[in-house]
């Protein structure tokens, strides 16, 4: 019995994880470390930037099928 993970599944890990190494700023880092003390909700411009970054590799966005608008 093979528990490995297919190699589709291990190829998206890979590329997430390329994806969350090349967003994650000094500048991210600094302003998502001060979102409890200011309690801004992770709602400055760095985190506004890597949500968008996100949805536009549609990561965070519905997976609609094309023929029903995606």
């Amino acid at each position: 019995m093979d528990f490995g993970w297919p190699d589709e599944l291990q190829n998206f890990r890979a590329e997430l994880l390329d994806f969350i190494a090349d967003q994650r700023t000094p500048a991210l880092l600094k302003e998502l470390a001060n979102v409890e003390a200011e309690e801004s909700g992770g709602s400055g411009p760095e985190a506004i930037r890597f949500r968008g970054a996100l949805n536009e590799r549609g990561y965070t966005t519905m997976a609609w099928p094309k023929e029903y608008g995606g």
